[in-house]
This record gives structure tokens, sequence and C-alpha cells, in this order.
């Protein structure tokens, strides 16, 4: 999504571009399953934690389940390691474990309580951003921002997933 002529000419580049923070900063909070984390990190004088699934994350997520409450699309897991909870997001799609597993690992690096971290997701929502209106439980009607193909395609990736009877999809775009 960075790459082209009006940001990173080429991949090497945008990790190259990437790899030069982690040399000037003192803390680095990483997804350990990020694709070329490894050459991101090269070279790098942070301290390093990190989030994923993988056994030697810092904050690892298991049991991850889509939940469908009629009308409100979301996901819960479980997370353990350097803070052991389950997690409930009403923001729909796998990705949203991700994103929640970087607000959490931010939060605990600077001291907030567990409590205030599962309060404040719990009430996460993003205007525009895979936007759940409530008008029935018989249907979800989402809002979401997907500016490009590869928005669009992802979003319905991440509904296709909760296995709905019919997913129909009404998108406009802006014009010049």
């Amino acid at each position: 999504d960075h790459i082209g002529p009006n940001e990173h000419k080429d991949l090497a580049d945008y990790i190259h571009c990437k790899s030069l923070l982690f040399k000037q900063c003192k803390h680095g909070i990483f997804n350990a399953d990020a694709h070329h984390l490894d050459e991101v990190l090269e070279g790098h004088t942070c301290e390093v934690e990190t989030y994923g699934f993988g056994e030697d994350a810092d904050l690892r997520a298991s049991n991850v389940h889509l939940m469908d409450k009629g009308g409100t699309l979301g996901v819960a897991y479980h997370m353990s390691g350097a803070l052991d909870m389950d997690v409930e997001i009403d923001i729909p799609g796998t990705f949203s474990v991700y994103n929640s597993m970087t607000a959490i690992a931010i939060c605990r690096h600077f001291g907030v309580q567990k409590e205030t971290i599962l309060n404040s997701l719990s009430q996460i929502r993003v205007k525009g951003r895979v936007e759940i209106l409530p008008v029935s439980s018989k249907f979800t009607l989402m809002i979401d921002y997907a500016h490009n193909a590869m928005s669009l395609e992802s979003l319905l990736s991440t509904l296709r997933e909760y296995h709905p009877k019919r997913l129909v999809c009404l998108f406009g775009c802006g014009g010049n």
C-alpha cells in the first residue's frame, strides 16, 4: 500500500526506511508475525517488545473466534504471556486481533492497568471503518471507507469469514 511513485520505490526501500526508525529510538513494539521483521530489526538499537500468535512473542493471542451477535460482528481471543486476559472486540475480522494487540502492547508498555485496557477495547468504534449500523437483528449493515481495490478485497474477505448466507456490497466512489 505504501510502495509506488509517491512513497517508496520498492519493498527493499520501504524495509530500509522502516529499519532506520529503530536505530533512533529507545523502545520498539513489533508484530512478531510480520513479514520481513528480521530485516526491519537488523541493526536496531532499541529495546524490543513483541506481540503475535507465536510462542516467542511477549504477548500471545490464541483461541481466536469470530462473534456474530445478531447485528454486531466481532472477535474474541485469549492473550497470554506478559499479560493474561480474555479480549473481546466489537470490530469484525481477525485483523482486529492484531490491531488490538498493538494497542494492548503500547498500553502495557506505558503501565496502563489491564481493567482499563479491557474496558477501553470494549468501547472502541471507528466511524466509517467497519462501522456497524444497528438497524436489525436479522442482518448486519456496515459502512467502511474501503478506498481502493486492496481495501475492498480485504473487507469482503473479512466478512466472508463469518459465513453469511448472503453478502451484498454497495459501493460508491468519488469523482474528479
